[in-house]
């Protein structure tokens, strides 16, 4: 099944639903939801480059000065950039269960408590990698803006549909 919805000047003027949701599944419609799971990779990708061009941070800030606590196991020196580009040298899973995903808590512990192995070329266990993109993306959003505040409601929305 597939969804469509359109919208213009924040209204929608297209919102469709049709199909079923998996074989001998129930109808799809317009208010069925979805696991939209990688697609998060661009939206938050695109909320971080629009703070880099507004001056919150540089490709070569480490991850610590602005998420406190991620510096722990050795990650003192993870920068942004290599966060973003796969880079970051942590190449194991966080240990996150299914029902951990709904737990904001336990997702920057586990986080936090990764430990770097395997090289700065190696790329990051996703869904973690995305998760932590998330997170810090979340961090530095402004809070006192318009656009800060509806990009954080936009990436609430996205981490409700990812748990």
């Amino acid at each position: 099944g597939a969804q469509l919805a359109v919208f213009k000047d924040g209204k929608p003027v297209i919102h469709l639903g049709g199909g079923v949701m998996d074989p001998g599944g129930g109808a799809v419609t317009e208010r069925t939801l979805f696991q939209i799971r990688s697609i998060t990779k661009a939206l938050t990708a695109t909320v971080m480059l629009m703070l880099h061009d507004k001056g919150h941070f540089t490709f070569d800030d480490p991850i610590f000065h602005h998420w406190p606590g991620f510096e722990k196991n050795g990650k003192g020196g993870v920068t942004i950039g290599q966060l973003m580009s796969h880079r970051a040298g942590l190449t194991e899973r966080a240990g996150l269960r299914m029902v951990d995903y709904q737990n904001r808590a336990a997702i920057v512990r586990a986080m936090e408590n990764l430990s770097p192995g395997g090289g700065a070329n190696v790329a990051w266990a996703d869904p973690d990698q995305r998760l932590s993109v998330a997170f810090l993306c979340n961090a530095m959003l402004p809070q006192n803006t318009a656009w800060g505040q509806r990009y954080r409601q936009i990436g609430n929305a996205v981490y409700a549909c990812f748990s």
